[in-house]
Order: structure tokens, then sequence, then C-alpha cells
């Protein structure tokens, strides 16, 4: 990396802007060693898969949310309709 690129990033850096710097990284990726590029590469992959196991994890959690809600509103039909039979025999029985 030349001098000039190597200032441009460390100013980018300094300011704490992180979208700045993956585009400064992305910009001029080919401007980078081999080995530096195949890190820069790995990391925003790595990160991206990070952000995807993230994104699971929480339809995962909102599937069981949904499914715990599902259960308790079938228990309480179940309930409803206990109440109902009940409720229908005690009327055709005259009480």
């Amino acid at each position: 990396m030349n001098e000039i690129l190597r200032k441009q990033l460390l100013t980018i850096l300094e300011s704490g802007n992180e979208r700045a710097v993956k585009d400064f990284l992305i910009e001029h990726l080919k401007e980078f060693s081999e080995k530096i590029q195949e890190n820069i590469v790995t990391l925003f992959f790595i990160e991206a898969l990070e952000q995807y196991v993230s994104n699971g994890q929480q339809i995962i959690s909102l599937q069981k949310e949904l499914l715990a809600t599902l259960e308790k509103a079938e228990k309480t039909e179940a309930a409803l309709n206990d109440k109902k039979k009940e409720l229908d025999a005690k009327e055709q029985l005259g009480l």
C-alpha cells in the first residue's frame, strides 16, 4: 500500500466512521497486497456470517414466541368450548 493510501486510511480510521472505513477498503481493495486482500475479504465474510446467524437466532426466538402464543390460544379455545358444552348441557336439563 502506498503512503498516500495509508494516510487516507489512517485518517478515516481516526474518524471512527466504520461505514467509511468499509467503503474505503472495498474501493481500494485491489491496491492492497494479496495477503491483506484475503484478510479483508475474510473479515467481511465473518461479519456477514455473524449477522446472518444473529438474524437467524432472532427468527427462531420469534417463532418460539409465536408457538407459545398459539398454544395458549388453543388452550383458551378448548376451555371456552368445554364451558359452552357445560352451559348447553345445563340448559338442556333446565338448570
